[in-house]
């Protein structure tokens, strides 16, 4: 497995491959995370969501979490409305990002 990803992270055209059949299931609700960092802080100032009904575009709309200063309150106060708002929207499927989101 690990010579595999090594050898296709060299490729020239890398092409992306399953080693076994994914199924993931169905859901009425997706929540799509999109998350903000400032790197040369180390902090962490947006939890930010696509929420989509339906797989259907037309439903989607966007929920941001921000912290409001650069204290570590205010980031795990970010963090914590966040978490709040995937447990209230169960269930669902969640993922990384659909797309570049607002900021």
């Amino acid at each position: 497995m690990f010579k595999a990803r090594d050898d296709l992270v060299k490729s020239q055209n890398p092409e992306l491959y399953l080693t076994e059949v994914v199924e993931l299931p169905d859901s009425e609700r997706e929540l799509f995370f999109d998350i903000k960092v400032d790197p040369m802080q180390n902090f962490c100032y947006l939890h930010g969501f696509v929420e989509r009904s339906n797989s259907d575009n037309n439903t989607e709309k966007y929920q941001a979490f921000y912290a409001v200063d650069l204290s570590p309150e205010a980031e795990e106060k970010a963090f914590e409305d966040a978490w709040q708002y995937i447990f209230k929207n169960q269930p669902c499927m969640f993922t990384w990002q659909k797309q570049n989101l607002p900021s």
